[in-house]
């Protein structure tokens, strides 16, 4: 019991000191080792938004080891919602996440998707990122180059790995990211999040920074 107490009190004090963290802080984290001994400050969770087989949801249930991961046609759509259903193009509207609070992106994966992404960052209207949902999975910093003087292949081969990204994008209370494309249609995804605690500040992602 004295070491939980110790463990919370250590938290709450480098959560207390811990400095805002900004796209520059967590591309810095990825390098330093030493992080890998210390408890993160300000403290947060991974959770993971995919294509798993929304079928599988009850541990030993009958469809537990279902694994229709993506490849369309499933039973019951592999997303967090239906927003709307397909029209006459046979295209919907499909939510992926919807988090709330501080948080980050820090790694996208397709192995292949078709369709749209929006991105949505706090409560802007606009979305940060609107387009082809295989550039975001993949190559998700490539529309913000010019505003940080870089070239795609300097991202390859580090930030960009085979079909996954690793290219924090962090939000200080909001993210939504919402899919647009056939679902009858192969459509292999995830997305992972970093969620901190709800004190943390956090400088949200913008095109210049």
């Amino acid at each position: 019991m004295k070491n939980a107490c110790l463990i919370v009190l250590l938290l709450a004090a480098s959560a207390a000191g811990a400095a805002p963290i900004t796209t520059g802080s967590l591309v810095e984290e990825m390098i330093n080792l030493r992080r890998l001994a210390e408890f993160p400050a300000p403290f947060y969770k991974t959770v993971q938004y995919s294509s798993y087989d929304h079928t599988s949801s009850l541990p030993g249930g009958p469809d537990w080891f279902a694994n229709s991961d993506g490849f369309g046609k499933e039973r019951i759509p592999n997303f967090e919602g239906v927003l709307s259903e397909p029209g006459v193009v046979a295209q919907g509207e499909y939510l992926i996440c919807d988090v709330d609070g501080p948080g980050a992106i820090v790694r996208l994966w397709t192995a292949r998707i078709e369709g749209t992404i929006r991105l949505y960052l706090e409560s802007h209207e606009t979305p940060l990122y609107d387009g082809p949902a295989e550039e975001f999975f993949m190559r998700p910093w490539n529309r913000f180059l010019g505003n940080a003087g870089l070239e795609e292949k300097e991202l390859v081969g580090t930030f960009y790995q085979r079909q996954a990204a690793y290219c924090p994008i962090p939000f200080a209370r909001h993210c939504r990211i919402v899919w647009r494309g056939d679902k009858e249609r192969i459509h292999f995804y995830q997305v992972q999040v970093r969620r901190y605690d709800a004190a943390a500040e956090i400088t949200t992602f913008t095109p210049r920074i």
